[in-house]
């Protein structure tokens, strides 16, 4: 089953969206993270643990063998 453009499920969007709200969490009310080092820092350390995931190692393996990716959310 595809999801339609735009409309990820979702289990092939939470450890993106996930990544995202934990760093959007780091910025304050006004929309500015308290210092550019701190909202690199978050978002360095996000990255880390999305590109680490089986996710990540499975979306270019489904791409690459032409057909749909497993998403596990780990």
């Amino acid at each position: 089953m595809r999801a339609r453009p735009g409309r990820a499920r979702r289990s092939e969007r939470s450890l993106a969206v996930r990544a995202t709200k934990r760093i959007a969490g780091g910025v304050e009310g006004d929309g500015r993270v308290p210092s550019e080092e701190t909202g690199w820092r978050i978002t360095a350390d996000e990255q880390a643990v999305v590109l680490a995931s089986a996710d990540a190692v499975e979306g270019p393996r489904a791409f690459a063998e032409k057909r749909q990716p497993v998403w596990q959310d780990r």
